[in-house]
């Protein structure tokens, strides 16, 4: 490649503070005389059309660094030269430097190097497609598809894996050579060849020394994480769920900020629509009631959810794994007219501080740790008042991976959705065209737990709901923060005993004393949460004529891989029978389908328009 007249180093920062923009940048081939490097932004606006941004360059002057670089910043703080900082003062080891949610491509004109990297948790995204001398940067699907000269072919094995198991490879999406950069790794483009590295892992380098007091050093670890996320300045919203998590967040940030910058919301469905057996509104109520700060009640309305998906797939491009949001949700209209822009959320909570509880049990029993094991099950006896060989039986036995049990005891709980799942995969002759055979599909679980974690924070379902939670968020103004969402906190949990999860024979009982005065005693001695109802078969009545009218039409794109026939079948069941936990099911499985037809049907349309 030819030398250029670029600076000697400078980034494009995608979406780092609270632009919903899609930048991405392509080496073109260069012919006499032409730069090596041709930089071009582009920007969606609020009313979904595309503007040309100019690109910034940063000098050698303005680039300073002064040790960790901390990519939470004010609304109106420009991260990209915290980026050249880093990467200037450190080198190639810039980016375990750099803490925050980030998605970037910053290019060394010297090395004629384009460097690609995304936050440990994926909470920005980050796509990309490699062509020989070309390379396609975007965070949305929809702003690589300006980039690319033809549509690329869908990737069945994508679709059929998400449908299944909601487990589909890790840096695939449902284009073929379209690439999605894992969490916690970057991306070095050099002379046409992409090189792909992990520059963080949740694995820790060395068994860490237990704290005598494991309960208070993660009570620390959770107010520093809330600390450096919060803003400066104005309100700061508190999305509650009447759980441990989000009640506990309310509680440190009364302490930290005071109950006068605070906006505690929690979303409930009218009274026609709420589910009495999950509801959690009198626990939200409490937990706000604790702190001191009224509660603003906000109820979901239940409409056709795919008029709004389909928006958000002309914005996007990309595929929706929860077809329910609303761009227009009630919650963040209500949430905006509070004049906030930080929401914070429990986000990450059950991954990062529950799920090592979960599995504590089994990592005793699979280390052959039997001493600690029936000590453990005897102060679990205490709480729940069961004999140890039952909590045995009950609790741990099913939790145990397998082989050590077999396949088929997961695939026996379940049966029915198994069933019902695969009725409206992909079609017959499709399907057989899928490559791994059924034993691809039968989840063997690991047995570490950073592994066990792993799966949990950084699966593609997790990364990609809060990827799209972002994104409606920032088309109200709004930025959600996710404090257990933090390298800090999730290292801790990763590096501590699995017993040590099982404080006062409780589940979660290190997270219960770490945030014990945090949060009511009601809210702390909790031993069950229902989530939030989402009434999945009202959703899909409510959208019944709108899928219909797609399986009537033969000449759809998406009835060359998804059986139409099946998902009518389907959706009617869903509309006649009365609600039960095998039509919540069924619901959920029909809903997937619509929106991956629709997803299918949009992206047709659009590469139809860009080639006239």
């Amino acid at each position: 490649m030819p030398k250029t007249n670029l600076p000697p180093a400078f980034a494009l920062l995608f979406a780092a503070a609270a632009e919903p923009s899609s930048r991405f940048i392509a080496p073109p081939a260069a012919g006499p005389g032409d730069a090596a490097w041709q930089i071009t932004a582009f920007r969606q606006d609020e009313d979904g059309a595309w503007q040309c941004d100019v690109a910034i360059f940063a000098s050698a002057a303005t680039c300073r660094c002064g040790g960790a670089i901390n990519l939470f910043p004010a609304p109106d703080e420009d991260c990209r030269q915290h980026v050249l900082a880093a990467y200037r003062h450190y080198g190639e080891d810039f980016l375990k430097h750099i803490d925050g949610e980030f998605a970037f491509a910053l290019i060394d004109a010297a090395s004629e190097t384009i460097i690609l990297a995304r936050d440990r948790f994926g909470a920005q995204a980050l796509y990309y497609a490699a062509d020989g001398q070309n390379l396609a940067v975007a965070n949305t699907l929809a702003g690589l598809s300006h980039l690319l000269r033809r549509e690329p072919a869908i990737n069945a094995e994508y679709m059929f894996d998400f449908l299944a198991r909601n487990v589909p490879e890790p840096d695939h999406t449902i284009y073929q050579g379209v690439h999605v950069l894992p969490p916690g790794y970057f991306l070095a483009f050099q002379a046409g060849a992409a090189l792909v590295k992990s520059y963080w892992s949740l694995t820790p380098g060395m068994p860490m020394a237990v704290p005598k007091d494991p309960a208070a050093a993660l009570r620390e670890l959770l107010i520093a994480a809330l600390k450096k996320r919060l803003p400066d300045q104005g309100k700061i919203i508190v999305e509650l769920s009447g759980g441990l998590d989000s009640s506990a967040l309310l509680g440190f940030l009364t302490d930290i900020v005071g109950p006068e910058r605070l906006v505690a919301v929690t979303r409930a469905f009218a009274p026609a629509y709420r589910d009495e057996r999950r509801d959690e509104l009198a626990y939200a109520e409490e937990a706000a009631r604790h702190c001191g700060l009224p509660l603003v009640v906000v109820d979901e309305e239940v409409l056709n959810p795919l008029p709004a998906l389909e928006r958000y797939f002309d914005w996007m491009g990309n595929f929706s794994p929860n077809p329910y949001h609303d761009i227009s949700t009630p919650m963040n209209r209500r949430m905006t007219a509070f004049g906030a822009s930080a929401v914070v959320a429990g986000l990450g909570g059950d991954e990062g501080v529950s799920l090592p509880g979960d599995i504590a049990l089994p990592q005793l029993f699979l280390q052959g740790r039997w001493l600690v094991l029936w000590r453990t099950l005897g102060e679990i006896k205490k709480v729940y008042g069961h004999s140890r060989w039952k909590l045995f039986r009950h609790w741990l036995l099913p939790k145990l991976p397998p082989p050590w049990l077999d396949d088929g005891i997961a695939a026996l709980r379940m049966l029915e959705e198994t069933r019902l799942q695969r009725l409206v995969l992909l079609r017959g002759d499709a399907r057989r065209a899928i490559g791994g055979g059924g034993k691809k599909y039968q989840g063997r679980h690991e047995r570490t737990m950073a592994k066990e974690i792993a799966a949990g924070v950084l699966g593609p379902l997790f990364i990609q709901t809060g990827e799209i939670t972002q994104f409606f968020a920032w088309r109200h103004g709004l930025r959600f923060l996710h404090p257990f969402l933090d390298k800090d906190i999730i290292a801790y949990t990763v590096a501590l005993p699995p017993e040590t999860f099982l404080m006062d024979g409780w589940r979660r009982g290190l997270f219960r004393r770490a945030i014990a005065g945090a949060v009511p005693k009601s809210i702390a001695e909790r031993r069950t949460k229902s989530p939030f109802s989402l009434p999945f078969p009202l959703y899909i009545r409510a959208a019944e004529e709108m899928i219909l009218d797609m399986c009537r039409q033969a000449n759809h794109p998406a009835w060359d891989y998804l059986d139409r026939r099946a998902l009518a079948v389907l959706t009617r069941q869903i509309c006649r029978e009365e609600i039960s936990y095998q039509i919540e099911l069924a619901a959920v499985v029909a809903g997937k389908t619509a929106a991956m037809a629709m997803f299918l049907g949009n992206r047709a349309k659009y590469w139809r328009e860009k080639s006239r």
